[in-house]
């Protein structure tokens, strides 16, 4: 997942590494969801369209929320290698 190549010893730096591993977490969790919501049903062109238009939306009212974890786990999400050309 994303930020996996970090080992623990890397992340650890006492209290602060739960934080770290929680935002980590969301970061996976939104990603594969936002890969599986995309992913679904690829024959249909138009719903497939309609769902990356509804997840740039999302990430864009994100932004103006200054939800940026949010707006940046989508992003990398829709840079994802696993969601089909």
């Amino acid at each position: 997942g994303l930020l996996a190549a970090l080992s623990d010893e890397d992340l650890y730096q006492g209290d602060k590494a739960a934080n770290v591993q929680s935002m980590i977490r969301f970061w996976n969790e939104l990603s594969e969801w936002c890969i599986t919501y995309l992913n679904q049903n690829l024959s249909d062109e138009v719903a497939s369209v309609q769902r990356l238009r509804r997840l740039l939306s999302v990430a864009k009212r994100c932004i103006e929320l200054k939800n940026f974890d949010s707006a940046f786990a989508l992003g990398l999400a829709l840079d994802s290698s696993r969601l089909s050309k």
